[in-house]
């Protein structure tokens, strides 16, 4: 869940990850941004000086996105979700035995499976509520 897109993902017509150069440096010599997903519809970076600490790429500041929770609960309980960014919405699939807090706080209600995720712009988890028997 935490990697970056290889370019080849189904669907995906343009992929610019914005990995060249170097962090504050002088990128001077680079130009263009590479379209992983298709060389041919590259992008020209303008009004861009490429040099020192503005204007210019810029390090990862997140080192981990992931959603911190259980992956497995059983029905009729309770767990907690969390991650480091903080606002956005809770939410869980369309259809899923289960509710979210504005807090993260996920209650299964029955067995089934749920994917949940703290906002739209963070990669869900799918949280499996496996069939006990009683």
């Amino acid at each position: 869940m935490n990697t970056e897109l290889v370019g080849n993902e189904a669907g995906l017509l343009t992929y610019f990850d914005f990995n060249e150069g170097i962090a504050g440096g002088t990128n001077t010599s680079i130009t263009t941004v590479t379209n992983k997903a298709n060389n041919a519809l590259n992008g020209t970076l303008n009004n861009f000086t490429r040099t020192g600490t503005s204007s210019n790429f810029v390090g990862n500041s997140v080192s981990s996105t992931e959603i911190i929770g259980a992956a497995t609960i059983c029905g009729n309980t309770t767990t907690q979700y969390s991650h480091q960014i903080s606002g956005g919405t809770w939410s869980v699939s369309s259809g899923a035995s289960a509710t979210i807090s504005t807090s993260g706080l996920l209650t299964a209600t029955t067995n089934a499976a749920s994917t949940t995720a703290p906002s739209a712009s963070v990669a869900p988890v799918v949280v499996e509520i496996p069939l006990i028997p009683a």
